[in-house]
């Protein structure tokens, strides 16, 4: 594979030097490029031009385009091509955001993974034997993207800044130079003016022009390479039929049978269970949703604790998740077992499998148990506390909905034992217990022996507001901002550290 990523898109005339050429954007070499024009200046070709141009010559193992169009929207035309990743026009407030964390996670990744071979994309391609796509992001109409979202830019500078060294480059089109941050300016080597509202601006932009202003042609504009000279974008259709000739490129470039370069994720609206199954191996790996700020799975390791808590303001807020939740601990394909104690009498019917469910008899279930810990204890007391004579003895999960109710309907005997199972079974518990209830629920407890030693609320979930005006769940890291979590997101906290979590919540609680 070849580092050099140089696409042909027009023809240039160098009167200086009596010659004329072939109009590219060598990327190694000039990295990010700037393109000015006003509307109508023949922006929305130029850039036509050059993304079919890439697409022709590089395929998607050379290759990953993110087109960012404000303009008049013509790059959607590109959106199925194999080799691009994703087209982002105004209105994708969650891709424009999420494209820029991509381009610094992708920037970070190349910085560790180059060191060894020289730093530098050219020199990992050159020396490493691997292939690498180079990522190109084109943003149309930059003005227009900073009004809409003002500062986003600030998100791009570091791919903007870093990224050419990296094999991540930019082109970016504006009407004016007042409207592109300096910061960009500077991290642009390469600048191509199309017709512009004054003479003076090409000299502003390009230096000395030699009195050479471009003639006023769709697509004509002024570039320097060792002299200032004016070029003629190509089209790529002289007919009016550039739509047709765009389907029938992008089906010939899929009919390649070429992998696709990744798209940029959103978060869904309905957060289903079975793409997270392959992630989802046992009591200590259960997906309970999709984490906001970088759209990763949240796997919960319910197996850590004897206890978790799962609570909200409001008893009714947790009823969608109840039932995902159950859905989920059903579809654990038997590598533990679960009970569903429903003390709320939440469920009206219940129609899973693969998991016991009991509102009355609790008693008797204490019981059951207690015998099963006790047999637990007795391995491990034959084998000098070693966990690992308990290894193959599959977790014993149960979900309590409504624990207080659960509490209060034991007797005497039988709370006591309930708080010995709690009490006996912390270093490497075999019995773990979900409890579904709200803050109050849980105060009368919180200074009895067995509640302390059994109950961590630094790993709990909070489902939908208030979590800021709680004090049940402990939260050692700070966060930006509660307000994002409506009925739909929890505060999922692992050891103090809270993160904002989009709930599964494809079954609904009508």
């Amino acid at each position: 594979m070849s580092n050099s990523l140089n696409p042909v898109f027009g023809e240039y005339d160098d009167p200086a030097n009596q010659k004329q050429g072939l109009l590219t954007v060598n990327f190694s070499k000039d990295g990010n490029t700037l393109i000015y024009g006003m509307n109508e200046s023949g922006k929305d070709e130029i850039l036509q031009s050059l993304v079919y141009s890439m697409l022709s010559n590089y395929s998607t193992d050379e290759l990953h385009l993110y087109l960012v169009d404000f303009g008049a929207e013509t790059l959607i035309n590109f959106r199925e091509a194999p080799q691009v990743g994703d087209v982002v026009i105004n209105g994708d407030d969650e891709k424009v955001n999420n494209l820029s964390k991509y381009l610094y996670v992708e920037l970070n990744k190349r910085k560790k993974l180059f060191t060894k071979f020289g730093g530098s994309y050219q020199d990992y391609i050159k020396n490493s034997g691997e292939t690498l796509p180079s990522i190109v992001v084109i943003i149309n109409s930059v003005e227009i993207m900073n009004e809409v979202y003002q500062d986003i830019i600030e998100k791009y500078i570091p791919s903007i800044r870093e990224g050419a060294k990296y094999g991540i480059y930019f082109i970016i089109t504006s009407e004016t130079q007042s409207t592109v941050k300096m910061k960009v300016v500077q991290s642009c080597k390469n600048a191509l003016c199309l017709q512009m509202a004054s003479d003076l601006v090409y000299r502003d932009i390009l230096g000395r022009t030699n009195g050479i202003i471009p003639s006023s042609t769709l697509g004509r504009g002024l570039c320097k390479f060792e002299n200032v000279c004016e070029f003629q974008t190509a089209f790529i259709t002289k007919d009016d039929s550039l739509y047709n000739v765009l389907k029938k490129f992008v089906e010939e470039l899929k009919a390649k049978g070429m992998k696709e370069a990744p798209v940029i994720h959103v978060m869904p609206e309905i957060v289903e269970l079975k793409p997270m199954m392959k992630k989802y191996t046992g009591l200590d790996s259960v997906p309970v949703g999709i984490i906001k700020d970088n759209l990763n799975i949240m796997k919960y390791n319910f197996a850590k604790k004897v206890t978790t808590v799962i609570t909200s303001s409001e008893f009714e807020i947790m009823g969608r998740f109840i039932k995902n939740m159950i859905n989920v601990f059903d579809n654990n394909e038997n590598k533990f077992m679960t009970t569903v104690i429903d003390a709320s009498r939440f469920y009206e019917t219940f129609e899973h499998k693969n998991v016991s469910y009991l509102n009355s008899q609790y008693n008797e279930f204490v019981d059951s148990l207690d015998k099963a810990n006790q047999s637990i204890l007795d391995i491990l007391a034959e084998n000098d506390n070693d966990y690992r004579s308990i290894a193959s003895i599959p977790n014993n999960l149960v979900v309590i909905i409504g624990f207080e109710k659960f509490y209060n309907k034991l007797d005497d005997d039988h709370k006591k034992i309930f708080q010995k199972i709690l009490t006996s079974n912390k270093e490497e518990p075999k019995m773990n217990f979900v409890y579904f209830d709200v803050p109050g629920s849980f105060k009368k407890y919180e200074y009895e022996d067995w509640y302390k030693q059994s109950m961590d609320t630094t790993n709990a979930i909070w489902v939908g507001p208030g979590v800021g005006q709680q004090f049940l769940v402990k939260i050692s890291n700070s966060l930006s901002s509660y307000s994002a979590i409506d009925k739909e997101h929890a505060m999922v906290v692992q050891n103090g550290n809270g993160q904002i979590v989009k709930l599964i919540n494809e079954i609904k609680w009508v």
